[in-house]
């Protein structure tokens, strides 16, 4: 109805995470879930190849690696082959706790070891954040061969800025990872979902933490919104305006005021523009939104629903937390004593 085009998945893994009475943090495994799940999403891929409808794409998508046993990741990739490479994508060493279970249970090894071992890297594979690798100042572990790993088995990167940075953690480096080889594309994974600031950060944070002014450049976080997301996703005719490429494209309207004068476009439009600068997109040749609206979507009503659910799922997280704490509790204001 809206026109986006779209790869959509139904989440599996084998491991849940819980919190005991007591603040301890476990792990539940049970692979019949961890298979179950699986089955169910490629009942969705199979649901979404028989609508033949270009524009939505089934993938195969494994939460976190770290949820997921050896023999999960390796049936991943033989369902990927046996759909004759179908997307795989997973959130991986997205957290310093996840890279300190692993190397507790595996010392000698690196965590891009382990899914090279396991057969679970390769180009049909994009690796989500990927923040805690041999080498990141945190983890204490001394560079090793993981980006000569990843580039060579021509897997992957989504690097996410906005979400990462609200937890305090650094990818370590944009430029870097680049330099090595690797495809990388940058994503959202939180609120708002928009790529324009995602592409600022990634900018600005790899200028920092490198502390040069030569790495993060435009043309480096532009081509991994465009064709290097295009090619995570097996789609060469994507991300590029050229013949034989399909016609999907936005437009950003750079005149106003608060934008200021205009010398280099990419440059007002990565450094100072934002998503709401978006005036038109087309996708396959269809506009799909005109004036920064969705076509034929009601987005009061959109809205109104999101809300309704969001505080549907507040009340529900209340319901469950470990501490007993009430919604205030849980959900406190962002300036305490706000009338003082």
């Amino acid at each position: 109805k809206m026109g986006a085009r779209a790869w959509l998945a139904a989440f599996f893994q084998e491991g849940c995470s819980y919190t005991d009475t007591d603040g301890s943090v476990g792990i539940i495994w049970d692979s019949k879930k961890g298979q179950s799940a699986l089955d169910k999403s490629l009942d969705l891929i199979k649901y979404l190849k028989s609508k033949d409808n270009e524009l939505l794409t089934g993938f195969l998508f494994p939460a976190r690696t770290d949820r997921c046993s050896d023999d999960l990741l390796r049936e991943t990739i033989k369902q990927s082959k046996r759909f004759g490479g179908l997307h795989v994508r997973s959130h991986f060493s997205e957290y310093l706790t996840e890279y300190r279970e692993f190397k507790s249970r595996n010392p000698k090894r690196t965590m891009i070891e382990w899914l090279d071992d396991v057969g679970f890297l390769g180009p049909n594979v994009c690796l989500t954040h990927c923040i805690y690798i041999a080498g990141h100042s945190d983890t204490g572990e001394e560079a090793k061969d993981d980006l000569s790993i990843l580039a060579n088995s021509e897997t992957s990167v989504c690097h996410c800025p906005l979400v990462i940075s609200r937890a305090g953690a650094v990818f370590e480096s944009f430029s870097r990872y680049i330099s090595a080889g690797i495809n990388m594309g940058i994503g959202t994974d939180t609120f708002p979902p928009d790529l324009i600031e995602e592409i600022r950060l990634a900018a600005l944070l790899n200028k920092a933490l490198d502390r040069s002014r030569n790495v993060g450049t435009i043309e480096e976080v532009y081509n991994a919104i465009t064709i290097g997301g295009a090619k995570a996703l097996g789609r060469e005719d994507l991300g590029r305006l050229a013949v034989g490429c399909k016609a999907d494209i936005s437009i950003f309207d750079l005149s106003g005021l608060a934008l200021g004068v205009i010398d280099d476009p990419m440059r007002t439009l990565i450094h100072i523009a934002t998503g709401r600068d978006c005036d038109t997109v087309i996708v396959n040749g269809k506009v799909v939104v005109e004036a920064g609206h969705v076509n034929g979507i009601d987005e009061s009503e959109l809205k109104n629903r999101a809300q309704t659910s969001w505080l549907k799922y507040k009340n529900g997280i209340v319901s469950w937390d470990w501490r007993g704490r009430d919604i205030d509790q849980m959900f406190p204001p962002s300036i305490s004593n706000f009338n003082n």
